[in-house]
């Protein structure tokens, strides 16, 4: 089967990512390396109170997330114009363009996003969202560890409320506000000082749901589109670390299903 026409986007992803890869890979050696050194300080375990700098790096991979959003779905938009023109509808009198000083999405939260797509292919890609991430019991309200041992699934209007707070956290860190966002599950906690604390699961789990989300939306703009063709995994995939990241969410099992050259395993 021919290579599917929205592919290339989903290729590219990796490279949006990366800023948000390289910084949680920050994360994971320095925790990795004070985890170490308290059992090697008689501690009977390596868990215990993050380093203050640490929640600058969470945040920074959070950012770095969301700016992978903008560029993921401008390009999406761009290449379907390119693959199917004749199912393209764009404003009257150059209402806004999808990219650029004036895109749509500079701000991208899931309104935008809908807003975009439905301008243009009359296609809204919140409704195929489902996102699946660890959580901790104080992101579920269920309890007081802040280890991430549960798991918080996000379908329909709980999905776009998750993508919804990320944009909404950046916004927060940008301009040092955000009175109205609460703790959201998997992604966000409110401190009782009124702060926003986002920890290092908080940090992957932003990187997780991007690709997540990312890949529902090129699969249900393909069906909505008619494009034939089949989705493939590639290397750069694998070496971003997608497979962990994907393991046990919706979409692997869509991989699964549909997908071309998906390891063994997966």
């Amino acid at each position: 089967m021919t290579k599917h026409p929205l592919q290339d986007p989903v290729d590219r992803l990796v490279d949006y990512l990366k800023d948000a890869r390289s910084l949680y890979t920050i994360i994971e050696e320095q925790l990795a390396r004070t985890r170490a050194d308290r059992l090697a300080g008689g501690a009977a375990t390596g868990r215990g109170r993050p380093r203050s700098e640490w929640k600058s790096l969470n945040r920074a991979v959070l950012v770095a997330s969301v700016g992978a959003v903008e560029a993921f779905y401008e390009d999406l938009a761009l290449t379907a114009i390119a693959s199917n023109p004749a199912r393209y509808t764009p404003p009257e009198n150059g209402w806004y363009p999808i990219a650029g000083s004036r895109g749509i999405i500079q701000t991208p939260n899931p309104f935008n996003l809908a807003k975009l797509f439905w301008t243009f292919f009359r296609y809204d890609p919140r409704t195929d969202w489902d996102i699946k991430v660890p959580a901790s019991s104080v992101d579920l309200g269920v309890g007081s560890s802040s280890w991430r041992s549960k798991t918080a699934a996000h379908t329909g209007p709980q999905a776009v409320a998750f993508m919804d707070a990320m944009v909404q956290v950046r916004h927060g860190f940008a301009h040092q506000e955000a009175k109205h966002l609460a703790t959201h599950a998997g992604i966000v906690q409110r401190t009782p000082t009124g702060g926003l604390s986002i920890q290092s699961h908080h940090a992957l789990n932003s990187i997780s749901a991007v690709v997540q989300v990312a890949i529902q939306s090129a699969e249900g703009l393909g069906r909505e589109l008619q494009l034939a063709g089949e989705f493939r995994w590639i290397k750069s995939f694998s070496d971003a670390s997608w497979e962990p990241l994907l393991a046990d969410t919706p979409v692997a099992a869509s991989i699964r299903a549909d997908w071309g050259r998906v390891p063994a395993g997966f």
